[in-house]
């Protein structure tokens, strides 16, 4: 089992034409978005103009989870749909992708062959977390509040902002969440 917690200031955040992307994760910590050698990648933009135009990732899919306001995203060819607040869509980083809205979202890109999965959850008190399909990899994102992690007779504390990842080597079989917050979940498997 490894455990990283990636706190505010410990990020890279660069500027694009729409705003801002404060990347969270990217594996292995070696690899280049650039050259596109990543197995997954995870980040939280700000996006500040009405119409934008999603970044291609030929040979990735990914996973776009809306944290503050609304989205209209549009799949050239494919399909169109409104996101609401931690509303997700999942598509494929082949299509030629458009939005409207101003938003903070919250993005897992990750290579073909590799599943994501994001999910909202309202953490109130304890909420015991057996992990079921183990996945290889299991994150928190805290969105609102602060969370406590207990796993394997350890305690993680984890406040706004910031990332927990933790890697599932067949050691964990459940963990203990505990806080009043909002979160996202990523599974990777």
């Amino acid at each position: 089992m490894k455990i990283e917690l990636i706190k505010k200031g410990e990020t890279s955040i660069s500027k694009w034409s729409g705003g801002t992307t404060t990347q969270l994760y990217i594996y292995p910590s070696n690899a280049s978005l650039s050259e596109r050698t990543f197995d997954f990648r995870i980040s939280s933009a700000i996006v500040e103009v009405e119409e934008s135009e999603f970044t291609s990732f030929i040979g990735y899919d990914r996973s776009l989870m809306v944290l503050e306001g609304n989205l209209e995203i549009v799949h050239e060819n494919q399909y169109s749909k409104v996101l609401k607040q931690f509303e997700v869509d999942n598509f494929s980083g082949d299509w030629k992708t458009t939005s409207k809205g101003k938003i903070t979202d919250f993005n897992l890109i990750f290579k073909r062959g590799i599943k994501g999965e994001l999910n909202y959850l309202n953490i109130k008190g304890l909420n015991p977390k057996v992990l079921s399909n183990l996945p290889s990899r299991i994150g928190y994102f805290v969105i609102s509040g602060e969370l406590k992690i207990q796993t394997n007779n350890s305690d993680y504390i984890v406040q706004k902002g910031e990332l927990i990842m933790i890697e599932n080597r067949g050691e964990i079989e459940s963990l203990n969440l505990i806080g009043d917050c909002d979160l996202v979940e990523l599974l990777i498997f």
